[in-house]
């Protein structure tokens, strides 16, 4: 799965998800 992040900067390639707020089945639309 690719989850795309905001753009902060050309240094920054890669991030956390400190929180998942979807529940397993649900779908995740672009922009959720």
């Amino acid at each position: 799965m690719i989850i795309e992040l905001p753009h902060v900067g050309e240094s920054v390639t890669e991030g956390v998800i400190g929180k998942w707020l979807k529940s397993v089945g649900d779908r995740v639309e672009r922009y959720d």
